[in-house]
């Protein structure tokens, strides 16, 4: 907040008006760490009129997303242009704001805040882990990379981002790292009685590198290894493996053991409390890795056991609150689910150290703190 008048009658104040800009990829699950209530800032959300999650008081514009985000399309994009994320009317939306906040910089609509930001500071979040990534085509090469030379801050999540930026050449730019939290007050451990009927969660894309084939492999081996009567595989998201689960849960006889369904974020907590267990067997593909993994969080902070694979950012994320498995292997993977299946209490101490974990480093309101003082101590 700024002081432009200071009379022994009169001060005023200006707010400081920050564009959240995401396109296609506004989510809740960011969102709750930028939904401030303040005085002396304010915080709009900008996206296209497709989102990940429906947002009813989001400015808005028309994309090239909106008629098409196949595969299809971003790869014709991505050669023609850089990217399919263009915002159009952006210039004029962001006319009256005072810092410009954008994600990963490849996007094509970070790269039309770089160039009319003027001499307003651009806030870079960046995600990446792998350096170089998103840099194969000339084009795409070229918006990350006048983005990333015009971003005044970069805001990363992890510190495996931050030596990502340094070691693509930015290390003299301002980064800070700063956690993403959840909030505790949904996302919180209920009571879960001691039953025959124990469920496995999966929450997220049903894709190849986010290990669900992996999963359903190792669900199999532990039924017919465990001394349960009823073990379910609850996968909640969406995604082309989820015909596959379905039709390989056919032939195997588990059809009854296995739900997929889809669920708002609004209510996503509720499966939470479910669950015996988490599980988040993501895998490493040339171009991609579990970057932060906010489901992680989300399960620790409802007191779940957490296994996973050792990918990408995870164990930083779970700093020991959890269980690593390598990746791919099925086998151990199945012998730490069935172990904390067969071992109540130390599932129970697992989860209730990882809810404590959680209410240190990843509670929302503590990250809505933070991002305020730092938008507030931009020029």
């Amino acid at each position: 907040m700024e002081k432009i008048c200071d009379t022994a009658q009169e001060v005023i104040f200006i707010m400081k008006k920050v564009a959240f800009v995401r396109g296609s990829y506004l989510n809740k699950s960011e969102w709750q760490n930028y939904d401030i209530k303040s005085k002396n800032l304010r915080i709009d959300p900008i996206s296209t009129f497709k989102t990940i999650h429906y947002f009813k008081k989001s400015i808005k514009l028309f994309g090239l997303s909106d008629i098409n985000s196949s595969k299809y399309s971003k790869y014709f994009f991505n050669r023609l242009i850089g990217d399919n994320q263009v915002l159009f009317g952006l210039k004029n939306a962001v006319a009256d704001y005072n810092i410009l906040h954008t994600a990963d910089p490849h996007y094509y609509y970070s790269y039309q805040l770089a160039k009319i930001k003027g001499d307003r500071p651009l806030v870079s979040t960046y995600w990446e882990t792998i350096p170089f990534n998103n840099e194969t085509v000339a084009k795409k090469r070229l918006i990350k990379r006048f983005t990333m030379e015009n971003t005044d801050l970069f805001i990363c999540h992890t510190q495996k981002a931050k030596k990502c930026i340094q070691a693509e050449g930015f290390s003299h730019k301002r980064i800070e790292i700063i956690p993403l939290g959840v909030d505790l007050s949904r996302f919180k451990p209920k009571n879960r009685k001691s039953n025959k009927t124990k469920t496995i969660l999966y929450v997220g894309r049903l894709v190849e590198e986010k290990g669900v084939s992996d999963l359903y492999e190792a669900f199999k081996i532990c039924v017919k290894s465990n001394t349960y009567n009823r073990l379910r595989l609850h996968l909640v998201g969406n995604g082309h493996l989820k015909n596959v689960i379905y039709q390989k849960a056919k032939k195997d006889g588990l059809i009854k053991n296995i739900q997929i369904i889809n669920k708002s974020y609004d209510s996503i907590h509720h499966v939470y409390n479910q669950a015996a267990i988490f599980v988040l067997p993501s895998k490493k593909t040339k171009t991609w890795e579990e970057q932060y993994g906010m489901v992680l969080i989300e399960a620790l902070a409802s007191g779940l056991p957490v296994i996973a694979y050792d990918t990408g950012a995870i164990a930083e994320v779970l700093n020991g609150n959890g269980e690593l498995v390598e990746e791919r292997k099925i086998k151990k993977l199945s012998e730490r689910i069935n172990y904390l299946l067969n071992n109540r209490d130390k599932a129970i101490k697992i989860g209730l150290e990882g809810r404590k974990f959680a209410e240190n480093k990843y509670n929302c309101i503590d990250y809505q703190k933070k991002i305020k003082n730092l938008y507030l101590s931009l020029k």
